[in-house]
């Protein structure tokens, strides 16, 4: 609507296209995916967990990414690199330049490489995220806006302390508004202006020489419904439900990160909770009837029991158990994957899923066994999960008013030698990697599934007749290793 005059002009005097995420289009495999260029199966990221057979669930972290980001080759080719507050950069990783690390930062934990530099941070206020989201409303917001505003302030003072090869910098405000303000367009908007003025200040203040990419890891959309996915998978027979329990049957990464305390009045209510929830079932009081719906009550999953288990809300993904009880395990997927492509939405009829893949129809790699059997497609992406089982005879559909991913992010490229105009291909989540190497002038790794977006240059660009130049995982390694000892050395 004319708001944003700054990526107005970007999108007049550059290149852009949308960007396709990843399967699904959630942050720690988009994010993975993006600065690798590689699919999860073979950088290792599925998902916010990783979780094992028997419900076991650990937060990724920048060692869980097992391929080179592309600032990593760039460091280790000599380049000049400064990273700020990319999901999935901490602990941070040791770089010929600086790594302020982003989402997925535990409470409490500012920290980056060299270590002087959080003295610096601290300083100017630096907010890495904001952790608690069930806060009132304006407050949030406002945290949202002072998130932007000390991004932009640090960013802009340490691009200035160094002439950087590669500067990168991710602004989370807008995923963050979206999420909590779907229905609230003008707090969305604002936070679009913020992001908009940044983006001014941060490209005026850089050379000409400079060459602008601009990227999102997935895009929003409206969700109407939250599918139960564990609830389903129980009443099919997939899954058996074990005690009941508080709180939920798998754990969130907000859940993980945040620090736990010793608080003893919560342990005694929890126990008497449980204690009355057990008593309800032994005497067959349906629980459902007489509980607070404010409590968390949920029943846990059985794994010994179960065939298949939905992991929590951002995985999109089944898991078929690995056991004894598993004889035949095409046979359950199999059958699986038939009853979750007739499922439909039982009020409007409507198929709850516009794809359900196996996992090597979408992942290839050396960590696809880490990947879920499964994964979903929601139909045009307006469905949430919910792992959560807390009666047996809930729907297991419930209408839901809000925004979460989809899969059609942006891309846009600025600076002397990009061609102006949409580029005619769409754009994969994997190019931006190789393409960004490529103007760096380094090697590509070999194994990399984009490619290099040519026909972003101008005809006068010599970028555009320069071969992209591979190189294998063991050659990078063995640079590798003489850089980072050099590295040390000064």
């Amino acid at each position: 609507n004319g708001e944003l005059k700054f990526f107005e002009y970007l999108l007049e005097n550059g290149t852009s296209a949308v960007l396709k995420s990843t399967i699904p289009p959630v942050t720690a495999p988009a994010w993975s995916s993006l600065v690798t260029g590689k699919n999860p199966g073979k950088h290792g990221v599925f998902s916010f967990l990783m979780i094992d057979k028997y419900g076991n669930a650990r937060v990724v972290n920048s060692r869980s990414i097992k391929s080179a980001t592309f600032w990593e080759v760039a460091s280790i080719f000599g380049k000049k690199v400064c990273v700020i507050n990319v999901p999935l950069t901490y602990p941070p990783k040791e770089v010929n330049g600086i790594i302020v690390p982003g989402m997925l930062t535990p409470p409490n934990k500012l920290i980056a490489y060299p270590l002087f530099i959080v003295d610096f941070l601290k300083k100017h206020s630096y907010l890495v995220d904001i952790y608690k989201l069930d806060i009132p409303k304006e407050l949030l917001f406002e945290k949202i806006l002072l998130m932007v505003k000390t991004r932009l302030n640090v960013s802009l003072k340490l691009f200035e302390i160094d002439k950087w090869d590669l500067f990168v910098v991710t602004f989370v405000a807008p995923d963050r508004v979206q999420h909590k303000f779907w229905n609230n367009s003008q707090k969305i908007s604002e936070v679009y202006r913020e992001i908009d003025d940044a983006l001014k200040k941060l490209i005026t203040v850089a050379d000409k020489d400079y060459i602008v990419v601009i990227f999102s890891d997935h895009g929003f959309t409206s969700v109407k419904r939250k599918i139960k996915m564990n609830l389903w998978l129980a009443r099919k027979g997939y899954l058996k439900v074990g005690k009941r329990l508080i709180g939920e049957t798998l754990p969130s990464w907000p859940s993980i990160l945040k620090e736990r305390k010793d608080n003893i009045l919560k342990r005694s209510v929890k126990k008497i909770l449980s204690l009355i929830a057990n008593i309800c079932e032994a005497t067959g009081i349906d629980i459902c009837k007489i509980w607070p719906n404010s409590i968390p009550l949920h029943y846990s999953i059985d794994f010994e029991r179960s065939l298949a288990y939905f992991t929590h809300h951002e995985a999109y993904g089944i898991h078929i158990m690995k056991s004894e009880k598993v004889v035949d395990y095409e046979t359950i997927r199999n059958r699986l994957i038939r009853d979750l492509t007739q499922a439909k939405d039982p009020i409007t009829d409507e198929k709850l899923f516009k794809n359900v893949f196996r996992r090597e129809e979408i992942y290839w790699g050396r960590y696809l066994q880490y990947a879920p059997d499964i994964i979903l497609v929601p139909t045009r992406y307006e469905s949430i999960f919910d792992p959560k089982i807390r009666c047996l005879d809930d729907n297991f559909v419930e209408s839901y008013n809000g925004g979460f991913h989809d899969e059609n992010g942006i891309f846009i490229m600025y600076g002397d030698g990009i061609r102006s105009g949409s580029l005619n291909s769409r754009v994969n989540i994997f190019d931006v990697a190789p393409t960004i190497l490529h103007i760096l002038g380094v090697p590509i790794p070999a194994d990399v599934d984009g490619r290099v977006l040519i026909e972003a240059y101008d005809d006068h660009n010599p970028l555009k007749f320069t071969e992209p130049k591979f190189i294998s995982s063991r050659d990078l390694l063995k640079i590798k290793v003489k850089t980072m000892t050099k590295l040390r050395r000064n």
